[in-house]
């Protein structure tokens, strides 16, 4: 399996370091939107809302092309706070998403409504023609 840019993962690297590794492997100096959301594994849509946000490397302009420098792709992603998962122990609760399903419960029936009957059966013994 191919991560994002043809990289082939590397056991025992996290992924941060594995896309910082693809950057750095590119000869271009310059990134287009397009290549940089393929590295970082994002959508176009997830980029623009962090150019919008303030985040995200800083764009050049180069022939009114928009274009991203390596260097300010690599610098913002070591820039980036690294987030290490907490090992999960056993009196810890499982996630949500990762829990066996709840077995499903039984629905009530509903009660009858005291609704007056139009044809009540006729009392026993009156025998009807």
């Amino acid at each position: 399996m191919l991560l994002a840019g043809g990289i082939a993962p590397v056991p025992g690297q996290s992924a941060l370091q594995q896309i910082i590794d693809g950057i750095a492997r590119i000869d271009a100096a310059v990134l287009t939107i397009e290549e940089f959301c393929e590295f970082m594994r994002i959508s176009r849509a997830t980029y623009y809302r962090m150019i919008h946000a303030g985040a995200g490397p800083r764009l050049t302009l180069i022939f009114g092309a928009v274009r991203i420098r390596k260097d300010d792709a690599l610098s913002w992603l070591d820039d980036q706070p690294q987030v290490e998962p907490e090992p999960v122990t056993a009196d810890q609760p499982r996630p949500r998403h990762l829990r066996a399903p709840k077995p499903a419960k039984k629905k009530a029936t509903p009660k009858k409504a005291n609704v007056p009957r139009l044809f009540e059966p006729a009392p026993p013994g009156l025998r009807v023609k």
